[in-house]
């Protein structure tokens, strides 16, 4: 963006000039991806703590956790003032620290932030699928998850669509890096959630324009509403 902050103000500043910038650069959402690197428990934030990482070169254990918990709360908070959905990575990253409910507080702390929680945490399901149903800012990404283990996949669509407040709460995006695997990613999807909902149909759960409405949005209405991406 051309930004140079040299203070901590300065990069808090920067921090609001890239969220509001997003439209201008077709951008729909800001993504923690932070499993990769550390845990997902954030807490309360310090920010007399984060202040002194700044422009430190070997800032303690403690001031590097605090900055980062700064940041993340940080940009939580812009994006529920700003009505941004903020995806969290969980799940098979750092195993020790990807656990959905180490998420919790950043979830409570921000109740008009729009979470989109990915890979349906493999392999905690449940537990993010209680979450999604206490707190009501969550949205779940089925993506990767189906992958990873299609029969597993199965079972938490089968729960999720029993436990979940309502239709509008999952969707499934492609989180490939080649064409060809986002085309086999997409057909296996099809595949599996036909068959999910063609056993809730037999089962008697739901009649069958249920289950195809229902199709519709987990494939492409959802996204399209909870992104933005149509009016």
């Amino acid at each position: 963006l051309g930004l140079k902050p040299t203070t901590f103000d300065d990069y808090m500043t920067a921090l609001e000039k890239l969220v509001d910038g997003l439209g201008s650069r077709h951008q729909v959402a800001l993504k923690n991806a932070l499993a990769y690197d550390r845990d997902v428990a954030f807490d309360e934030p310090d920010e007399k703590l984060a202040r002194q990482a700044w422009s430190q070169q070997y800032p303690s254990a403690a001031e590097r956790k605090a900055f980062s918990d700064f940041v993340v709360d940080h940009l939580c908070a812009l994006a529920g003032q700003r009505d941004i959905p903020m995806q969290i990575h969980l799940g098979t990253a750092i195993i020790r620290g990807s656990h959905p409910l180490k998420a919790a507080d950043l979830i409570e702390a921000h109740p008009r932030t729009r979470f989109l929680l990915m890979h349906l945490a493999y392999p905690w399901s449940r537990d993010l699928l209680g979450m999604a149903f206490v707190y009501r800012n969550i949205w779940l990404d089925l993506t990767w998850s189906l992958l990873l283990s299609p029969s597993h996949f199965k079972l938490a669509l089968h729960e999720a669509i029993e436990m979940l407040p309502d239709e509008s709460r999952l969707m499934i995006g492609g989180d490939n890096w080649h064409c060809e695997e986002t085309y086999g990613t997409l057909k296996l999807a099809r595949q599996l959630i036909a068959e999910v909902l063609e056993e809730k149909v037999a089962a008697g759960y739901f009649g069958l324009p249920d289950a195809q409405r229902l199709a519709a949005k987990i494939l492409r209405e959802n996204a399209l509403h909870y992104f933005k991406l149509r009016e």
